[in-house]
């Protein structure tokens, strides 16, 4: 059915203006803006990777620091001076602990000498350096997540991924910069100033999680911490070339970080993961982030949404699911399941042992036992079912752009790839819901229950349903240069809080739509299966571009909608320099499976390509 005229015409006009916008940022950047960080200095790669240390993937590092072949104090230096040099071209980093780092560098080497070093399965990660998004708690840091009202409040403590990646022996350089409130895929706030992407000055490294991929993608960093609730791990990975993990919903304790979840949805939606250079130490990060020594704690008082003392439904065992009760008995839609079968083909856990640790929640069990198991099985990629979907749905034709044609060519690729050195059958698929994928994450986001945006933005009290007041009185202070707040967080707020009052008809519908839409997800990837999927509409953008085509996070949101394990994937660079990628997705609790075909891809494709390097 063709659009009405009206539509086609505003269409239009955007491209116009999506072609003057382009060609003004081409010309208005500076020589040193359209380069990337390695095109800086004449010296260009050659000198600023000469440290083999900065190539290696911190499972490797952190093997060599073991055998004292590179002491950690060689190591935290050397991504420190890393840091320096590239970071005022970045301002990616926007707290550093440089002092504190090298003194535990060097309390690391003293145990390494004296023989009082922890044992390799106690810390995996021993003297080995990472960095954090700033919204997560670090005792004595602010975690403001952007806002400049919360400048003087630091943290008490860790948060509880903080906490669990240094018990594992890691060092902590600093934290990253993120989008105001985290809720908009650009890194820029009236706090830190906006960061700029590794490969292409002039265009965004994403966001929220925009500093910390910009910093691992720099090679600055190894690997770090994110936080996704509409793509904000997976879209920074992918404008900066790296790998990004958004686990199953509730595997990672989502505590310690601001904004964060209250309800069981919300923790459904929202997820904790790792950024990583390398697709190996994926699964290693997401082991140390899922388990730890506050483990039993965080399962006993607050899975991340599932509580030690919810009911476990056991159904009846010929349908081969179980299912998780939530803390919303009245949101079916809240509810998790997850495959017996798949528990024990990818996990190595029997249906006996996940019901008999009734205290857990079992989804939560069945995906750490997989990752804690060493003798778990090793995925046969031959033996999975892949569907690939490549556009084909708009859920905006004027606020979306088209899926651009280098994503498309490098998803057939892929495709091609495992279809031929597999032998397995790529079915290409398209599932007509999709363009709904805006509608339903914003009536699933006012679903939440919780502070709403407007409430978190201008600290107003809970519950108070404030309404477009607060934003359109902080939108007149905008205009006159008094508001403390980015435009884009004033006018989603002021979005946000229009939800609420469409009309019921229109938001039933949308609520149905996104359950539909999760069922046939579901379907259509099936118990073993592989869904490829375009990590965005387009290449990393310039800078306010996105102010253009918002809905282009669509192609993130409608996996967080699902609660669905997601790797992002680079796949090398396109001609103007910029990172390729691709989104692997499976069904919750299949996280090792996902990140099983990431370490393919990485084989077939190189995985990260430092900037400035030939296309």
């Amino acid at each position: 059915m063709s659009l009405p005229l009206s539509l086609r015409i505003l269409g239009w006009v955007r491209r116009v203006f999506e072609f003057f916008m382009t060609l003004c940022s081409s010309f208005s950047l500076s020589k040193t803006e359209a380069n990337s960080v390695e095109s800086i200095d004449p010296d260009r790669r050659d000198e600023q990777f000469d440290d083999s240390l900065l190539l290696l993937s911190a499972t490797e590092l952190s093997r060599r620091i073991r055998e004292r072949r590179v002491t950690s104090q060689k190591a935290v230096a050397t991504f420190i001076q890393r840091i320096r040099k590239v970071n005022g071209h970045l301002n990616a980093m926007v707290l550093d602990t440089f002092d504190n780092a090298m003194n535990e560098a060097r309390d690391a080497d003293r145990k390494l000498d004296d023989g009082s070093a922890p044992s390799v399965q106690q810390c995996p990660l021993f003297g080995v350096p990472f960095t954090c998004k700033e919204c997560f708690a670090v005792k004595g840091l602010p975690n403001t997540a952007g806002m400049l009202r919360r400048r003087s409040a630091a943290a008490d403590e860790d948060a509880p991924v903080v906490r669990r990646i240094r018990a594992a022996g890691a060092i902590l350089l600093g934290v990253s910069n993120v989008s105001e409130l985290c809720l908009w895929f650009e890194c820029h706030n009236k706090v830190y100033g906006r960061s700029k992407n590794p490969y292409n000055l002039g265009c965004t490294p994403g966001g929220s999680s925009g500093g910390e991929a910009s910093l691992i993608g720099a090679g600055a960093s190894i690997i770090g911490v994110g936080s996704d609730v509409g793509g904000s791990i997976r879209m920074p990975s992918f404008f900066c070339g790296v790998f990004g993990h958004k686990p199953s919903a509730g595997l990672v304790p989502n505590d310690g970080q601001f904004p964060c979840a209250t309800s069981a949805r919300s923790r459904k939606m929202l997820t904790t993961g790792p950024i990583c250079r390398y697709a190996d130490d994926l699964e290693l990060m997401l082991k140390i982030m899922a388990t730890g020594p506050d483990d039993v704690e965080c399962l006993e008082s607050r899975v991340d949404g599932f509580s030690a003392k919810e009911q476990v439904f056991v159904p009846d065992m010929e349908d081969s699911s179980l299912v998780v009760a939530t803390d919303d008995a009245s949101d079916s839609n809240a509810s998790v399941g997850i495959s017996l079968q798949r528990a024990a083909s990818h996990y190595l856990v029997s249906p006996d042992q996940l019901s008999a640790r009734s205290d857990w929640p079992l989804m939560h069990a069945a995906a750490v036992a997989g990752l804690c198991n060493d003798k778990a099985a090793t995925i046969d990629l031959s033996s999975l079912s892949y569907v690939s979907i490549a556009g084909g749905y708009t859920s905006s034709p004027i606020l979306q752009s088209p899926l651009c044609d280098e994503l498309i060519d490098v998803q057939r690729k892929v495709a091609e790839c495992l279809s031929q050195n597999l032998g397995v059958e790529i079915k290409e698929a398209s599932v007509q819901k999709m363009k709904h994928t805006a509608d339903a994450w914003s009536v699933g986001m006012g679903d939440l229950g919780g502070a709403d945006m407007t409430e978190l933005l201008y600290s107003l009290p809970t519950g108070r349903a404030a309404g477009a007041w607060p934003s359109l009185k902080e939108l007149m202070k905008w205009c006159v240069g008094m508001s403390e707040h980015t435009w884009i967080a004033i006018i989603t707020a002021l979005l946000d809080s229009q939800v609420p009052n469409l009309p019921k008809s229109k938001l039933d519908k949308m609520r149905s739509i996104r359950k539909v839409l999760e069922s046939e997800l579901e379907e259509l990837i099936g118990e073993n299966g592989i869904l490829l999927f375009p990590s965005h509409a387009t290449l990393a953008p310039f800078h306010n571009y996105p102010l253009l085509t918002p809905m282009n996070y669509a192609f993130t949101a409608i996996f967080n909608l699902t609660g669905m394990p997601v790797t992002q994937c680079p796949l090398g660079l396109a001609s103007d320099g910029r990172p390729l990628g691709i989104q692997v997705v499976s069904l919750p609790g299949n996280d090792r499976v996902t990140i099983a075909v990431a370490r393919y891809l990485q084989k077939s494709f190189g995985g990260w390509t430092p900037p400035g390097s030939s296309r």
